[in-house]
């Protein structure tokens, strides 16, 4: 663990040490996920929320296919908005659906975007607004759980963007 000063340190979340009364008051960045932290000597409090993750879309008719991203973290997190940036339409009739699972990168979801249609138009789709009959606006998600996105109907060929999937710690 690189020491920067007497009362701030960084490194990877894993190697972040235990709280404890000797690290009462310091500081740890973890730079593996860009999260301050500030033991009280019990825990570590978490002073800033990740940023959101950047995921590219892929045109990959499979379960997962079109995204598939991890919770990182080592604990439990919320999703609380989701983007889709669709840059580049699929080539053809094509609808998507993308929500958390924890059972495998492969898993189909739909609760957080259900049936979203990536032919008709390019644009910024989120949760807020573009649900669907499935789909909420935010989700809590297990350490080691998925956001999944996938074909829902047609064939995704052609489809260019990106995911902007925006958490915090639950």
């Amino acid at each position: 663990m690189p020491v920067l000063s007497t009362s701030f340190a960084e490194g990877t979340l894993s190697a972040r040490p235990s709280a404890a009364s000797g690290n009462n008051g310091r500081y740890y960045f973890a730079t593996d996920v860009q999260v301050l932290y500030q033991s009280n000597g019990a825990s570590w409090v978490t002073l800033t929320t990740p940023p959101p993750a950047k995921v590219a879309l892929n045109a990959v008719d499979t379960g997962g296919g079109i995204i598939s991203w991890v919770n990182p973290y080592g604990l439990a997190i919320i999703v609380f908005k989701l983007v889709i940036d669709v840059t580049t339409i699929a080539s053809g009739a094509c609808s998507a659906d993308f929500g958390t699972t924890v059972a495998s990168a492969t898993t189909v979801s739909d609760n957080l975007i259900d049936g979203l249609d990536v032919h008709t138009s390019t644009g910024t789709f989120a949760t807020i607004d573009q649900a669907g009959a499935n789909g909420k606006e935010r989700q809590k998600l297990a350490s080691g759980g998925w956001v999944t996105g996938s074909k829902d109907t047609g064939a995704s060929a052609a489809l260019v963007g990106s995911a902007y999937i925006f958490h915090a710690f639950a």
